[in-house]
């Protein structure tokens, strides 16, 4: 499992600043407080390693590379490319006036992730210079004998990407199309049809699952609809009109259900020990539905088979846990699965002008009255007053 996140000279963190992690972490706090930030470094580093794989190539306990990524690497944007989104998204980050301090040589961006496997602690750590190509790059690892290491490889090989920014679904998907690695899930999210035909034509055990969770959030859906009738496939959800069921393309529907669906494609169909990092998962969706994906995310994490990170400005999100661990009678039922306190963290990020602050916020030992006081910036200031 992946216990601390490290950045440095990145975006809004001027000073190195580290996370730690837990197997279901939520990242909470104002906007511009830093949590894109820190889910964009560590997306950064899981990428380059999927691409150049850093290996071990002998046995040695710790390894250390310097050098130059190869031509043509970082010399284009391309938006379906895996390296042209990682270098768009360290721009992102580095043209802001924010990180005008990072853009010489001097200053390299640092990004650092720590895991803790059953055989040992790991550490990988990767400085990237050049603005703005950052092409040199310096790699070092640290673990007490291979396989940690190559633990912690796996980890962020098998990471699963959901920025804000998901696209909708395709109306459609034809045998055959390639359905693209777990951090670009088809870059936006969009080839999730053609994700669910493999894993049909496979025959794969966890459909069932996937199926009985995307239906806690709509009872309506069927997750495949005529795959061998035609050369294509789809998602369709049914409504009833005078006593007649009519089908329709999920593609159709509202954005919400279209999200869900990605985020609960990644976390059934991830191999065990996979990683998934979640930007506002809330997006477009009813409270309730924000209780099932929290419930599909305790169910995974208490059994530590995934790892969820997760950066969210929802108080209804927020609230199932507190209902979970806080000091209150009003739980949220035995429909749910409940948060584990021992695998379950929060961070609050704030920024003010001697930069930004992360703090381990515990919901165990708090009211609601103090916690909804402490998140005001959810709220808001007006509503937190009248409710007081």
């Amino acid at each position: 499992m992946i216990t601390e996140i490290t950045v440095g000279n990145f975006g809004t963190f001027s000073t190195d600043k580290s996370v730690p992690l837990k197997g279901l972490t939520f990242l909470v706090g104002p906007n511009n407080s830093g949590k894109s930030t820190l889910l964009a470094g560590y997306l950064a580093l899981a990428t380059l390693n999927r691409r150049f794989g850093f290996q071990f190539p002998q046995y040695p306990d710790r390894l250390n590379i310097k050098g130059n990524f190869p031509s043509p690497f970082f010399q284009r944007i391309d938006p379906n490319n895996r390296e042209g989104i990682v270098l768009g998204t360290l721009l992102k980050f580095q043209e802001g006036a924010d990180a005008t301090y990072a853009r010489g040589a001097d200053a390299p961006i640092k990004f650092t992730v720590k895991g803790q496997f059953e055989t040992g602690e790991a550490s990988l750590s990767l400085k990237l210079t050049g603005y703005p190509s950052f092409n040199t790059y310096e790699v070092s690892a640290a673990a007490p004998n291979k396989e940690s290491l190559n633990q912690l490889y796996s980890a962020l090989k098998n990471t699963w990407a959901f920025p804000s920014s998901r696209d909708f679904i395709a109306p459609s998907s034809s045998v055959g199309y390639y359905a693209s690695d777990p951090i670009t899930f088809g870059t936006k999210g969009i080839n999730v049809i053609q994700f669910l035909l493999e894993k049909w034509t496979d025959r794969d055990e966890r459909w069932e699952e996937a199926e009985s969770w995307l239906k806690k959030l709509d009872p309506n859906i069927n997750l495949l609809k005529s795959p061998l009738r035609r050369n294509d496939a789809s998602i369709e959800t049914s409504v009833k009109l005078q006593n007649q069921k009519y089908d329709f393309n999920i593609y159709s529907s509202g954005s919400g259900i279209q999200r869900a669906l990605q985020i609960i494609c990644a976390v059934v169909f991830s191999d065990p020990g996979s990683v998934i990092v979640i930007e506002e998962p809330e997006m477009n969706l009813h409270n309730e539905s924000q209780n099932v994906l929290l419930d599909l995310f305790n169910s995974y994490v208490n059994n530590g088979k995934r790892q969820i990170i997760v950066s969210t400005h929802s108080w209804d999100l927020i609230l199932g846990v507190v209902r979970d661990l806080g000091m209150q009678t009003n739980r949220r039922g035995d429909g749910h699965v409940p948060t584990n306190k021992e695998s379950f963290e929060m961070l609050k990020l704030s920024r003010d002008t001697s930069g930004i602050d992360i703090t381990e916020y515990d919901l165990t030992n708090k009211k609601f009255s103090d916690i909804r006081s402490d998140f005001n910036m959810l709220w808001g200031e007006s509503t937190r007053h009248d409710h007081e």
